[in-house]
């Protein structure tokens, strides 16, 4: 079995048993979509992504202690905006991190696949986000 099967194969028994809160890579290009975030990123989402209306607020991993939101707008996969999509978490620990998850990124989330989107250095640490395709 080749490493990214087996990263499929963990990702779907992990959303199954948890309940998507325990979220492994994949990738659907043969390319990495991990980010050198501060310190290791073996850690799950600190929450599972959840439905809010036309969004989907997403919960990073914990790092120093706190983790952070970052809502998407369902549109975002349906039809991927030329420079993806940035903006701010929101506030934990008294800063925001400036978030970017870049069109390809998005058109894979949409045909099924798992991206992990770090932020942007802020307080001296980063954040992971795990960003999957709910219903």
């Amino acid at each position: 079995m080749d490493r990214r099967a087996f990263l499929k194969d963990t990702a779907s028994a992990l959303l199954v048993l948890a309940f998507g809160t325990s979220l492994v890579q994949c990738d659907g290009d043969g390319k990495s979509t991990d980010t050198n975030a501060t310190g290791p990123d073996d850690t799950p989402p600190d929450a599972p992504p959840r439905a809010s209306g036309s969004n989907i607020v997403y919960t990073s991993s914990v790092t120093e202690g706190h983790s952070h939101s970052f809502t998407v707008p369902r549109s975002a996969f349906e039809s991927a905006p030329f420079g993806g999509i940035t903006g701010l978490t929101t506030e934990a620990g008294g800063h925001q991190h400036k978030l970017t998850i870049d069109q390809e990124a998005l058109r894979r989330v949409a045909a099924g696949d798992v991206a992990k989107v770090e932020t942007e250095n802020q307080a001296e640490h980063t954040h992971v986000f795990t960003i999957v395709k709910i219903d």
